[in-house]
């Protein structure tokens, strides 16, 4: 397995956030829509992966994330300018826009869902088990395994990666 350690910048790129994961494009996904709402990338608009660097043991990844996550600022900058001196999203292309249109959907569907239950003591626990849930589909979508058919009042939508 490949895991990844990895930087992520807001647009304006006066954040950084170091990160560690096994699967970098899901992991950007994640970011880029905000999945954890909550989380520092969030709160910040880090949504651009400006640098990553590929690893064959976990270990070895995590012991690199924490290095970096002590780096001073102007040593990450030096690290992302020798091989993106640009600074452009490394993840540009690697996602269909209507990856985003329908998570934002489906994040819709998860709020409006969840005000039903907010009075549920396990209300946290359920907004996860559906969002889990829902970007899962999302991958397999992504993965070209699914199809996605939704209805709107006015019309029937689907969504088929291959067709994309």
């Amino acid at each position: 397995m490949t895991y990844y350690v990895y930087i992520m910048t807001n647009d304006r790129h006066t954040v950084l956030y170091v990160g560690v994961t096994n699967s970098i494009e899901n992991r950007a996904f994640d970011h880029k829509v905000k999945r954890n709402k909550g989380s520092f990338t969030a709160r910040y608009n880090c949504r651009n992966l400006v640098y990553y660097e590929e690893f064959g043991e976990i270990k070895v990844a995590i012991h690199r994330e924490k290095q970096l996550k002590k780096y001073l600022r102007k040593w990450k900058e030096e690290l992302i300018e020798k091989t993106n001196p640009e600074w452009k999203d490394l993840s540009e292309g690697w996602y269909d826009p209507k990856e985003f249109e329908l998570f934002k959907k489906f994040d819709h569907c998860i709020q409006r869902a969840g005000f039903r239950v907010a009075q549920d003591l396990d209300y946290n626990s359920y907004l996860i088990e559906i969002n889990d849930y829902l970007f899962k589909i999302l991958s397999l979508a992504r993965n070209d395994t699914l199809k996605l058919t939704w209805s709107s009042p006015s019309q029937t939508h689907q969504y088929h990666p291959a067709h994309h």
